[in-house]
């Protein structure tokens, strides 16, 4: 993916959000270029820095690799984050094989 900025901008760039988790931010290859373009019937341009872009939310440790090797992380696709219910139906999921184990264990193999 691109990314126009007005600025120069890191390579990496790493926030912390809490939990254990990080956004990093990547801006490899930064190429100055102008565009012309009209607004009501007047020429205007704009120079920017066009940047191979990337942005993720990762764990600490990941957001630590990433600082090291950007390159490898420009094309990174995160792990998808769980939705609430997501995380309750995982939750519920090992509550009722943890109740199976507990019957397991009181009533033996045939509860």
């Amino acid at each position: 993916m691109k990314a126009r900025f007005i600025t120069m901008q890191p390579s990496v760039k790493v926030v912390d959000v809490g939990g254990g988790y990080c956004d990093v931010f990547i801006c490899l290859n930064g190429q100055e270029k102008t565009e012309s373009y009209e607004i009501d019937g007047e020429p205007k341009e704009e120079t920017f820095i066009e940047y191979d872009y990337n942005e993720f939310r990762t764990t600490a440790e990941d957001a630590e690799n990433a600082k090291r090797n950007p390159e490898k992380y420009i094309d990174y696709v995160s792990e998808k984050e769980k939705t609430a219910e997501e995380g309750i139906a995982e939750l519920t999921a090992a509550l009722e094989v943890t109740q199976e184990a507990v019957d397991y264990l009181l009533f033996g193999g045939d509860a």
